[in-house]
């Protein structure tokens, strides 16, 4: 899988991370409108997580890194796990 977001860490690329940032919760609130509590729950596709469960997923990653990131700030040599989300700890 190609990424789309280069992580290598210049101006324009911390600038283009915080636009996307900025940008997602009205994205996600114009992909949701109009859907139903049914639709909302419903897999997007055979084998596929619902939009509801997409969320949940984003919110699960975003709160892990951001844990390991606040540990690695308080700490003079920090120790980041290899932890992936969602392969480590299960859907």
């Amino acid at each position: 899988m190609k990424k789309q977001i280069s992580t290598e860490q210049t101006d324009t690329n911390i600038q283009g991370v915080l636009r996307l940032l900025s940008e997602t919760p009205s994205q996600l609130e114009k992909l949701s409108k109009g859907l139903s509590e049914e639709q909302l729950h419903h897999p997007l596709g055979p084998g596929e997580r619902s939009f509801t469960e997409v969320l949940a997923h984003l919110l699960n990653c975003e709160a892990i890194m951001a844990e390991s990131i606040n540990l690695a700030l308080l700490t003079d040599e920090p120790l980041l796990a290899g932890i992936h989300p969602e392969r480590d700890l299960g859907k």
